[in-house]
């Protein structure tokens, strides 16, 4: 029961400054750097994520996005009879330089 949906909204939530916070640091290196970053995860059924890749436009900021999504924490999913399972997501980022 843990929609795709509601993950996105947790993230912009809860989780944007970690988020802003990478690209900030790959802004210092580069002030123009932007593009678009694929965060796939598995939410256990504790709402931990594992098997987290961050796949983007750039080797650092995947690796510093894939280390802040392995500290993030979700409600536990839950199957149409309401027991505890897993639920994996695909989401792509867009990140501007502003």
């Amino acid at each position: 029961d843990l929609t795709p949906d509601e993950v996105v909204g947790i993230i912009l939530d809860k989780y944007k400054a970690g988020l802003t916070e990478c690209h900030e640091e790959l802004i210092k290196r580069n002030a123009s750097a932007s593009g678009k970053v694929t965060v796939a995860f598995t939410v256990t059924k504790i709402g931990k994520p594992t098997d987290v890749a961050a796949k983007g436009f750039d080797t650092a900021l995947d690796a510093c996005i894939k280390t802040k999504v392995a500290g993030w924490r979700f409600p536990g999913p839950k199957d149409s009879d309401g027991k505890a399972t897993t639920a994996s997501f695909k989401i792509t980022l867009a990140l501007q330089a502003e």
